[in-house]
């Protein structure tokens, strides 16, 4: 079991300040939540629960420096060091992260939040194998490749990023429930919403459990993925033998 002193410790070190400065807070209302709030949040009954699911998905749409979505990441690699070992905790760890979304508007930020949630993740394995996760493995690199493509630069309001682009985010869909392989599909942020405003929902957010009707009733798939090991994502190419008319 994980040492729990460790992760406090870990969790506090990524712990931002509440105000860079009163003219980022003028010009783009940039007030970063305590962690102290951000506990309370998360301890809300429902929410809890999902945390403790590794498959159940969470959007923070304003990420900031990543203060809920490290907390989440947290619970997430505790559950998977506490029950798997070995390459078993690598593929749990590496769903776990698949899990976790965001949007943060600020370049610097969004830096900030993507290497808070490498290395913690790092820590984690750390922790768990009594050894430092070299950068040139696979693991590495799938687990740098799922946080790039789900911790993103946009504007939620505006559903599109710094380019004028629509915000894109990934599923990754195990293949016939196997904790092995996975399937990446690219969903435009915009496609989410429907009559029931996925805004108003908090924090956490159900994202894509309902997602396979929503592909075929809105068009909305951008990308497919080939069909690979959730250790090897780094590497995917897209599936050009399931191109369709209207897909990129």
């Amino acid at each position: 079991m994980i040492n729990s002193r460790l992760t406090y410790s870990m969790m506090d070190k990524k712990n931002p300040v509440l105000m860079k400065s009163k003219h980022r807070v003028q010009k783009h209302g940039e007030v970063f939540t305590p962690q102290w709030v951000v506990d309370k949040m998360i301890a809300i009954p429902g929410i809890k629960e999902k945390t403790e699911d590794l498959f159940a998905t969470f959007l923070e749409p304003s990420a900031g420096e990543g203060a809920f979505l490290l907390t989440i990441e947290d619970i997430k690699l505790r559950f998977v060091t506490e029950n798997h070992s070995g390459d078993s905790w690598n593929k749990y760890a590496l769903w776990a992260l698949s899990s976790i979304y965001g949007i943060e508007f600020l370049e610097d930020n969004l830096a900030v939040a993507r290497q808070n949630m490498l290395e913690l993740f790092l820590d984690y394995y750390g922790a768990a194998h009594g050894a430092p996760l070299s950068k040139q493995s696979d693991l590495y690199k799938s687990a740098q490749t799922i946080i790039g493509a789900n911790v993103v630069q946009g504007d939620t309001l505006t559903h599109k990023n710094n380019s004028g682009e629509e915000i894109v985010f990934s599923r990754w869909k195990p293949i016939d429930g196997s904790s092995e392989q996975v399937r990446r599909i690219t969903f435009s942020y915009s496609s989410l919403f429907g009559e029931d405003d996925i805004s108003k929902s908090g924090v956490q957010l159900i994202l894509f459990d309902q997602l396979s009707a929503h592909e075929e009733a809105s068009g909305s798939q951008q990308e497919c993925f080939a069909p690979i090991d959730i250790e090897l994502v780094w590497k995917e190419e897209k599936d050009m033998s399931d191109k369709k008319p209207g897909k990129f």
